[in-house]
């Protein structure tokens, strides 16, 4: 656990760039919207840049095309 506690800001870190490089991928005219605090349109964005360093390495999004799409990305 001490292990752990030691690289948990270098881990974060990376955790949070590498969520930003999924959000760039993701923008292309198959996704419909990203969500993902660290985006201006984002409802969070305000709260999430006073409160946070990072915006985190958690984001989600949703596909244009619907069922069909989202079983091909899988």
């Amino acid at each position: 656990m001490l292990r752990g506690a030691k690289t948990l800001g270098v881990r974060m870190d990376r955790h949070c760039v590498n969520a930003e490089r999924i959000v760039e991928v993701l923008a292309q005219p198959s996704v419909g919207r990203v969500l993902y605090p660290g985006l201006p349109d984002s409802p969070g964005y305000e709260v999430a840049t006073k409160q946070m360093s990072g915006y985190g390495g958690m984001d989600s999004f949703t596909l244009r095309g619907g069922e069909q799409q989202a079983l091909r990305v899988c």
